[in-house]
């Protein structure tokens, strides 16, 4: 008799799940060898099935979703707008490690991280955090002299904005 152990992955939704199993296999009767005379051990016979559940479990799962951050789109909030604004120049912003990676990262609890694999951001956050910021900025100042970082050879700017995101969280809505 054989002893082979074998172990398989599944993928269900978000969930990998392992499964080790251990099958003896003894030699079949004459009615149970393959045409050229060989042995059939009983694993074999498993294998076609356990790939057609891994394909299946793999397939099903959901499609991730892709977010961005957006400008505000408040009226109110915006200023008249004119070449004779200040003249900014919006980054770099540099994120803390927790949040960059392609994942939308939550708190769960008051010290714990969720990652959701299938919830990504559309672009890297610090891209996306600099180009929502100085889009805000030129319309609080009414300017169109707002520009993104690296623009220092384009524009002398009166002023400079750069800074860290230490924490990113989302409001309880």
């Amino acid at each position: 008799s054989y002893g082979v152990t074998v172990k398989f992955t599944f993928c269900v939704r978000t969930f990998a799940l392992s499964l080790s199993v251990t099958l003896i296999s003894r030699r079949y009767e004459p009615s149970g060898k393959l045409w050229s005379g060989t042995p059939w051990p009983a694993w074999m016979l498993l294998l076609p099935v356990t790939l057609a559940l891994m394909a299946v479990a793999c397939a099903s799962s959901p499609a991730p979703r892709y977010f961005r951050l957006a400008a505000v789109a408040d009226p109110a909030a915006t200023a008249e707008q004119g070449a004779s604004g200040r003249s900014v120049i919006i980054g770099p912003f540099q994120v803390a490690d927790y949040l960059d990676r392609p994942q939308i990262v939550t708190r769960d609890g008051a010290n714990g991280m969720r990652v959701d694999d299938f919830e990504r951001w559309a672009e890297p956050l610090d891209a996306n955090f600099q180009a929502v910021v100085a889009a805000n900025v030129g319309r609080l100042l009414g300017s169109d002299r707002v520009l993104e970082f690296p623009a220092q050879n384009i524009l002398k700017a009166d002023r400079r904005v750069r800074g860290r995101v230490s924490r990113f969280d989302v409001d309880a809505a």
